[in-house]
């Protein structure tokens, strides 16, 4: 098991190396030009949360990332940061998150309380995990995935911050 995270962790720094490299040359030829966005498709957390759900990769993308905006929504500034560092696929999975459409209920919840952030992030969940298709019985294990992904790799700090800021799930 070791055995295989290790090659897991290899892997992630070996494409991340490539894709930045791709990414900064492209920058440096032309300046003007849009920087592409790099799909988290390729990323061996997205690979092994889809095998580990039966799950297509497309799903567990939009999965983690209607998590990931969650969770921003809990977490405070600082420790958000530090764990998008620990997930350079970050921005992708978060532009992979099905959108919110608030509804004038959600937005009267969705007051400064905890608990009307709380009850607007349930729901933005809920509709989240509907459209994508994955069901609600498979949400603590794409956490548990996300996390344990997050400790494995040497990051049990943000794993923890990131369990934190889900915990009302």
């Amino acid at each position: 098991m070791k055995k295989c995270m290790l090659l897991a962790s290899i892997a992630v720094a070996v494409c991340s190396t490539q894709v930045a490299a791709v990414d900064l040359s492209s920058i440096v030829k032309d300046p003007t030009a849009k920087q592409k966005t790099v799909q988290p498709s390729s990323s061996v957390l997205a690979g092994l949360a889809a095998q580990q759900l039966g799950l297509s990769e497309e799903s567990v993308n939009a999965g983690l990332g209607a998590l990931l905006k969650v969770a921003k929504d809990h977490i405070n500034v600082d420790d958000f940061g530090l764990i998008s560092k620990a997930l350079p696929d970050m921005n992708s999975y978060l532009e992979a998150a099905p959108k919110s459409s608030t509804s004038s209920l959600s937005s009267m919840l969705g007051g400064s309380d905890s608990s009307g952030k709380k009850a607007l992030s349930l729901g933005y969940l809920d509709s989240a995990f509907e459209s994508i298709g994955i069901p609600k019985e498979q949400v603590p294990m794409l956490i548990g995935t996300l996390t344990g992904y997050l400790a494995q790799n040497g990051y049990s700090k943000e794993a923890e911050m990131l369990k934190q800021g889900l915990s009302f799930l």
